[in-house]
Order: structure tokens, then C-alpha cells, then sequence
């Protein structure tokens, strides 16, 4: 990732990664399996409860489902082009 921001004139500020705890992993793979979608995830919302619970508790670095990132262009210091 550090290198696509790079390419595109990007420093990495930084990174973490989402929904990455053994709890969340199982329901995701059981859902791919399934197929769930639509209502029966929003019906799934207590066990989503306790996959964030668990992330929060439990997560594994380096590793999960849903990387966010945060950049700055080079040469600014706000990371927002002054044009």
C-alpha cells in the first residue's frame, strides 16, 4: 500500500486495519458461504455488535478485512493541495 501512495505522489500518514479478530473471520466466511445479504445481515446486527466488541478486544495486527489509510501529498504540510 506504502508503495501505491508513493507512485501517486502520496506519503502514508498511516494505516490500520478493520474487522480483523478470529470472531469476526468466522461470521465473514460463514456469511461468504451462505450468501447472506440484504435483511438477514441487518437481522445479524447483534452478532455484529459482538464482532466490533471483539475486534476492539481482540484484534490481529497487520491483518483483516478493511484497511483505511490516511496520506499526504508531497510537498504540503496539511496534506490538502493549496492549488
Amino acid at each position: 500500500m506504502k508503495n501505491k501512495f508513493e507512485m501517486t505522489g502520496f506519503s502514508m500518514v498511516r494505516s490500520k486495519y478493520l474487522l480483523n479478530s478470529c470472531l469476526t473471520t468466522f461470521f465473514c466466511k460463514i456469511g461468504i458461504k451462505l450468501g447472506w445479504s440484504g435483511v438477514l445481515w441487518f437481522c445479524m446486527f447483534p452478532v455484529a455488535y459482538l464482532c466490533l466488541v471483539s475486534d476492539k478486544l481482540f484484534e490481529v495486527k497487520d491483518k483483516g478485512y478493511t484497511l483505511i489509510a490516511e496520506g499526504r501529498k508531497f510537498g504540503t504540510k496539511s496534506g490538502i493541495n493549496d492549488g
